[in-house]
């Protein structure tokens, strides 16, 4: 019988006591490098940059991970955490060879990867998808008879996300930061075990239970990794850990911020252009259905028909866009502007804008950056908290 029991599927006071539980227990020594990556700003661990600003990979700088007996061009990462994890995994294989742990366990006698760097365009593709579905089929379709501009879907749209109870983003940046996105897309996390994130008797049984364990998280402290407290089959690379900074050397990345200053895009820049798509696309899939408006007037006894033809669109003007963004950039940020304040923040960024597009674009970055780590669920949050109590 397993000692951890904790599932999803439980009720909810009995999950969160197995979840307690197995925090306080699971692990009998505490080790450094090993972290809730769950807790707080961890939980954006390499998807936000030192300054907490959302960030992708840039994937010319992923390097496939080649192990014996698996594909070599199934699982990629960043190059300096390839290097970190082909060095650890023979150290393993040769851990097996000289009897020090056993060659007979299912995941820890050879190290072989489940999961690695997962493209976010693909999981914030399907989100924002999903979203605007959701959106369409349940509101704007309900809402036909006042729409007949691209202005007038827009502001139903926005009106209707901003006072809705959606959790799913369509602008790139809050997927980085949202439960949505995930550590795999940040290009520093290796999977060895392939266990289910909520089973923690799966955990116990093939991760704790194993005679190789403590050994396996010796080692992995050895090349530089933190591994995941909630799934001790995930490893990630530690930036700080000056194991890592060997291997970062190697391609010039001689402190931390030079990873995200070279090896990332700021997803600020990136955001504008798939928001205008996904509006047009979205937009227009709405006029294919419904092409035109029909409306009656009646007088005395005649009623004449009077039909509006609504126009496909190509393109969405910078102002309009900008003040879409501006506005449900502030709603995933959880409201932190008033109305007056985003007005302003908008006709600034819009005057910057006639010189440099980027940089105004990095001004409205600025603006929302000084509430990052002011949220609900930020490190800054729970030590209020605990200051109160």
């Amino acid at each position: 019988m397993t000692k951890f029991n904790g599932k999803n599927n439980l009720k909810t006071s009995k999950l969160a006591f197995e979840r307690a539980k197995y925090r306080l227990e699971a692990f009998e020594v505490d080790h450094p490098h090993v972290y809730n990556m769950g807790f707080a700003e961890r939980t954006f661990y390499g998807r936000v940059n030192r300054l907490l600003e959302p960030v992708v990979v840039k994937e010319e700088f992923l390097k496939e991970i080649t192990v014996a007996g698996q594909d070599v061009s199934s699982h990629r990462a960043l190059n300096f955490v390839v290097d970190q994890f082909m060095d650890m995994e023979d150290h393993f294989a040769k851990a097996c060879r000289m009897g020090v742990i056993p060659t007979d366990d299912p995941i820890l006698s050879s190290l072989k990867i489940k999961r690695a760097y997962e493209n976010p365009a693909i999981g914030f593709k399907t989100t924002s998808e999903s979203s605007m579905k959701k959106i369409l089929d349940g509101f704007i379709m309900k809402h036909k008879a006042q729409i007949n501009t691209f202005q007038d879907f827009t502001r139903l749209f926005v009106d209707h996300y901003l006072h809705s109870d959606i959790s799913e983003t369509v602008i790139l940046s809050d997927y980085m930061k949202s439960h949505n996105s995930n550590v795999f897309q940040s290009g520093l996390a290796l999977d060895i075990a392939g266990l289910d994130f909520s089973n923690d008797a799966l955990k116990e049984e093939q991760m704790f239970n194993s005679p190789a364990f403590n050994y396996y998280i010796n080692i992995a402290k050895q090349y530089g990794f933190r591994v995941d407290q909630n799934n001790p089959g995930v490893l990630i690379s530690d930036l700080d850990s000056p194991v890592t900074a060997t291997y970062r050397r190697r391609y010039l990345l001689t402190t931390v911020s030079s990873v995200f200053d070279l090896q990332y895009n700021k997803t600020i820049f990136k955001d504008l252009d798939l928001l205008q798509k996904l509006l047009i696309d979205t937009y227009n899939s709405y006029v294919n259905l419904n092409p035109y408006n029909t409306y009656y007037k009646s007088c005395n006894d005649n009623t004449r028909a009077s039909i509006t033809n609504i126009i496909y669109i190509s393109n969405i003007d910078y102002n309009s866009i900008l003040n879409i963004y501006i506005n449900m950039r502030n709603f995933f940020e959880g409201l932190p502007l008033s109305p007056s304040s985003r007005k302003q923040i908008s006709q600034t960024a819009l005057n910057i804008a006639k010189h440099d597009r980027e940089k105004a674009l990095l001004f409205i970055e600025d603006q929302f950056k000084a509430f990052y780590n002011q949220k609900d669920g930020s490190l800054t949050y729970f030590i209020k908290r605990t200051n109160k109590t």
